[in-house]
């Protein structure tokens, strides 16, 4: 096997928000009702928010 170089950028593309304990429990309980994860349901939400 042959030696190369590569240089690798890795970016992500998330952001991390601090959430109270006792919404993101209440937001695990809606996504699971609503068969979602609770980041899916948090990103709608707030896409919605920011959109109307």
């Amino acid at each position: 096997m042959e030696s190369v170089e590569a240089e690798i950028r890795l970016s992500s593309q998330k952001v991390y928000c601090a959430i109270a304990k006792d919404l993101f429990t209440q937001v695990k309980t809606q996504a699971r009702l609503q068969g979602v994860s609770s980041e899916t349901l948090i990103n709608l939400w707030l896409k919605e928010k920011v959109s109307g």
